[in-house]
């Protein structure tokens, strides 16, 4: 590389910081504003289908340490069984104008799905569903997946590290969550603890997926992203 693109990069690469902070910021704002409207809809689809749902990972934090949303988050994210009727689920979705906007399959070196996890979009607004297996190995301990560290190509989207976390779930009460009826884990505090460590309840904006308490990441998994479902 010669001085002068090097000067261009080093000019090229705050801008690209600022432009990438106001972009996050600016959807930050519109899923704060959006958010509750939207997921009233979100509700009213899941009831439309017969469809369970329970608040997790960020959202369920928000809901049990701040009663709302966390000030920096960006999306909703909830958990679903794996047993759940998916056609069923995402007709009742789409007639509440939510689109599927993408898809992140879970694969093994020997080509086996072992997972999905699906976002579904609307008035800017994400919602992310995680699908919950039970562990074959532990009565009410159930496990998911989440993502982390990308490779973004033209036509693709690949996760090279595909954590699997695994939770305690005892069962599921009501609760209340930006007016809406929803349910949470019975045993919510061992729940948060899982994947979130003792100490929960003290706000941590710097908080990643690696700091995960019971997260691991599969050996030879990768995770594509499908966009559109």
């Amino acid at each position: 590389m010669n001085v002068f693109a090097r000067l261009i990069n080093k000019i090229k690469l705050p801008f690209s910081k600022l432009r990438s902070n106001y972009l996050f910021e600016k959807r930050r704002e519109n899923f704060h504003e959006e958010s509750y409207i939207v997921f009233q809809d979100f509700c009213k689809a899941f009831d439309d289908s017969k469809t369970e749902f329970w608040l997790v990972f960020g959202t369920l934090l928000g809901a049990v340490r701040e009663n709302g949303i966390i000030r920096h988050d960006i999306d909703i994210d909830v958990g679903v069984k794996s047993n759940i009727d998916y056609t069923r689920l995402d007709e009742s979705l789409q007639r509440f104008g939510f689109i599927k906007k993408r898809q992140i399959d879970v694969f093994s070196k020997n080509n086996e799905s072992q997972g999905s996890e699906m976002t579904y979009f609307k008035n800017g607004v994400s919602i992310d569903i995680f699908i919950f297996y039970p562990l074959d190995t532990q009565e009410n301990v159930y496990f998911t997946h989440a993502f982390y560290d990308r490779i973004v190509h033209d036509n693709f989207i690949i996760y090279k590290k595909v954590y699997k976390i695994e939770f305690p779930l005892e069962g599921l009460i009501n609760s209340t969550f930006i007016g809406n009826n929803v349910l949470i884990p019975s045993n919510y505090d061992s729940f948060l603890m899982a994947h979130y460590g003792p100490n929960y309840m003290v706000p941590n904006s710097k908080w990643k997926l690696t700091d995960s308490f019971s997260g691991k990441v599969l050996a030879n998994s990768l995770g594509f992203v499908n966009f559109n479902g």
